[in-house]
């Protein structure tokens, strides 16, 4: 293990049955250039795989210089996997990497830059197969391009893959991924934004997202929306009591961005039976993010006027 006062960046690998793809991203940490100490947390949730033994290679190799810890549990689930990882880094900030995604081999030296911020979020780029990833092809977190981003910006956007941002570590002493639930990225993510971190977003490419058959967002049912649900209403930020029910986007977002797919009849039949459950002024904001916008700035001014 690397001595732990050295460690900066900790990347926990969730992985179940991923023989197939762990090499690769296994791959895009070791061989990527960085000045800072870095260790990586392989947790696999169960696996009846090779995946174990695939790692138990990588570990032997001098190229990685102890610096992969392998931990095997019983089957919990993303979520569970993930906080034990949490619970095991010691780095200054951690990763969250899933097994079948990539690195851009630029990652480190890139956020190696930005270590005064909480939260470093970044663009990433889809593939299918690693030898036609092309990071120039950008798929962009937010919805818009730009220098500085808001937390309207950030809850507008309704993006909350856990893997697209780095995370001072210190965000976690009394955080945790929910378990038993979709969409945990979502009930998560949103409320470390609602902390009062101080983040940016590079508008750079720096992670791969692999399309795959068996991605979580092929398939949506009546759970996923239970479950979405029963994240907006546990949210409890009164300043973002509207913007919060904008996140059922999330739902559509996932499939448009990530898969690259259009959404299907009952997403969209989801979303319109979200949309006409709304009273009148919701729906105006609904259809156009913009008047939220300018509905918060509008009411942040009046607030100042009151004072």
């Amino acid at each position: 293990m690397v001595n732990n006062k050295m460690i900066t960046y900790s990347v926990v690998i969730p992985c179940y049955n991923s023989e197939e793809y762990i090499s690769e991203c296994l791959d895009s940490i070791i061989y990527s250039e960085s000045e800072h100490s870095v260790e990586i947390i392989v947790v696999d949730d169960g696996s009846i795989d090779s995946t174990s033994e695939i790692v138990s290679d990588y570990m032997t190799k001098i190229e990685c210089g102890n610096a992969i810890s392998y931990y095997y549990k019983d089957n919990g689930g993303l979520s569970s996997a993930r906080n034990f990882g949490i619970e095991k880094a010691v780095g200054e900030f951690i990763i969250f990497l899933d097994s079948d995604d990539v690195l851009h081999v630029d990652f480190f030296g890139v956020i190696s830059k930005y270590r005064d911020y909480d939260i470093v979020s970044f663009d990433f780029s889809r593939f299918s197969n690693i030898r036609t990833l092309d990071y120039s092809q950008s798929t962009h977190l937010y919805n818009t391009v730009k220098e500085n981003y808001s937390l309207s910006d950030v809850f507008l956007a309704g993006n909350w893959y856990a893997p697209m941002r780095v995370y001072r570590k210190d965000i976690f002493t009394k955080k945790r991924f929910k378990e038993d639930i979709y969409y945990e990225d979502l009930e998560l993510i949103s409320k470390i934004y609602l902390s009062s971190p101080i983040f940016i977003h590079l508008n750079k490419p720096l992670y791969g997202y692999r399309i795959t058959e068996g991605s979580i967002t092929n398939s949506v049912n009546e759970k996923h929306i239970k479950d979405l649900k029963l994240i907006m209403s546990d949210l409890e930020n009164g300043e973002f009591h509207d913007i919060r029910h904008f996140n059922l986007s999330y739902l559509i977002n996932s499939k448009e961005m990530f898969l690259g797919k259009p959404i299907t009849k009952f997403q969209r039949r989801i979303s319109l039976r979200y949309y006409f459950s709304l009273n009148r002024y919701k729906k105006i904001f609904f259809i156009s993010p913009l008047l939220l916008k300018l509905y918060y700035m509008a009411k942040s001014l009046w607030n100042c006027v009151k004072n």
